[in-house]
């Protein structure tokens, strides 16, 4: 039921702004990869620094505006214990000065978290939902018409899970960071 209240107006806005593709440049999307490195923050607690990928979509309605959907899956193995952290967000991202070789952005995004922890004293693996948000910003350098490489985006994010919570007294949500980079290509 989360999923589709932040879904429906998300999906709404795409449809409804369409008919603005016909008066826009080059480029009206972009998808991408690449690799994600998330220092976790559990609370009251060493941070925790996980690697991994990240996978997202971005369609531009205006020279300086675009709807992005982000995800991403991050890991840790310690002590015979594996932690997965894993996000799926949407939101907006902004682009100061349009889209040129050298491409600044900046975005807000929010939506649903995954945390896993297992190993072989816990069985079954814990498992939790949360809700998340992040904001930052990052540069893109195109390569080509239809490619570039994102040299670097760093975001604040926070989460808001009740097991993270649960391993340490106190509480509170998570302030953890991220860093992204890889590979675009643009329609």
């Amino acid at each position: 039921m989360k999923k589709t209240r932040l879904l429906a107006p998300v999906g709404l806005l795409v449809l409804c702004s369409l008919p603005t593709f016909a008066q826009y440049q080059e480029p009206v999307a972009e998808v991408g990869g690449g690799y994600t490195y998330r220092s976790l923050a559990p609370a009251d607690s060493a941070r925790i620094n996980m690697n991994g990928w990240d996978a997202s979509g971005d369609v531009n309605f205006l020279k300086w505006f675009g709807v992005v959907v982000d995800a991403d899956g991050t890991v840790n193995t310690s002590s015979g214990v594996t932690t997965w952290v894993r996000t799926v967000m949407g939101g907006f991202r902004g682009y100061p000065i349009g889209h040129h070789r050298v491409t600044p952005f900046a975005e807000v995004l929010a939506g649903e978290g995954y945390v896993t922890i297992s190993g072989a004293e816990i069985s079954p693996a814990l498992t939790d939902s949360f809700f998340t948000w992040s904001a930052g910003g990052g540069v893109d350098l195109s390569l080509a018409r239809h490619w570039a490489v994102r040299l670097g985006e760093f975001d604040y994010e926070e989460t808001h899970s009740e097991l993270l919570n649960g391993l340490v007294k106190g509480g509170g949500p998570q302030g953890n960071y991220k860093f992204k980079a890889g590979i675009l290509f643009r329609f």
